[in-house]
Order: C-alpha cells, then sequence, then structure tokens
C-alpha cells in the first residue's frame, strides 16, 4: 500500500516492506515589522504570512527491505535544491511544494561487517512557492 511520496521517492508498507514517516510536525507563523517610536512603545505593523515548515522522520530498515543508502537519495534533493511535491494519502499537503533545509541522520543498527542495517533519517522541509 502506498502511503504518500516526496518527490519521486514513494513512502509504502507491506508485509515484506515498510518505508513510512514518522512525526510528521508543521509550523505555521506570519511576520510582523516592529516601528521604533521615540519616547513610547514600538508599533507593529502586519506584513503577511510566513512559508510553512514541517518536520518528519522517515525509518530506514533493511530488515523490512529497505536500503538504509536510500538516505542518499533526500540529500541530493537537498544539495540540489530541488522542489518536490509532498503527498500523504491521497491529499496533498499544504501548499505541495517543498524544499529540504535540513537533514540528519541516526544510525541506529549495523550488520557484523559494520554495514548500516537500521537508520532514522529526520528532514526539515520549507514550503516552496
Amino acid at each position: 500500500m502506498i502511503v504518500g511520496s516526496l518527490g519521486k521517492t514513494i513512502f509504502g508498507c507491506s508485509s515484506f516492506y515498510i518505508k513510512t514517516i514518522n512525526d510528521l510536525s508543521g509550523d505555521k507563523s506570519v511576520r510582523w515589522i516592529e516601528h521604533e517610536v521615540m519616547h513610547g512603545k514600538p508599533k507593529l505593523q502586519f506584513e503577511g504570512v510566513a512559508l510553512d515548515e514541517l518536520k518528519l522522520n522517515i525509518h530506514l530498515n533493511a530488515a523490512w527491505n529497505v536500503n538504509p543508502t536510500a538516505a542518499k537519495e533526500f540529500e541530493d534533493y537537498m544539495k540540489k535544491g530541488q522542489k518536490l511535491k509532498f503527498i500523504l494519502g491521497s491529499r496533498v499537503v499544504g501548499s505541495g511544494w517543498y524544499v529540504i533545509t535540513s537533514m540528519s541522520e541516526t544510525y541506529k543498527a549495523y550488520t557484523s561487517l559494520g554495514n548500516v542495517s537500521k537508520m532514522e533519517l529526520s528532514l526539515s522541509l520549507k514550503e516552496y512557492n
């Protein structure tokens, strides 16, 4: 069953394959300008809506037929500045287009030969418009 996608990366799960998203969270905010006033409190001016930001984790486990080196594709997206369509279920997330602004990898387990067998990947995304 396909869970969603980020760019060309497909998230899915079945009895022999699991590559899914965990802990998806989002931040929405607005921008304000603060004007200094002599001998008084500053005045605020509404400037507009800020770009949405998302954070998510992806679990990559060789035991579920997912190669942990698949993290490289996300690094390539980030370093090339590619805008990515983000879909979960049958709906587009937010405005739909995001860029990866940062990522971190946590190595959870290794094989007897020293190869990574389990990894947690954390991505930070920013809305692209």
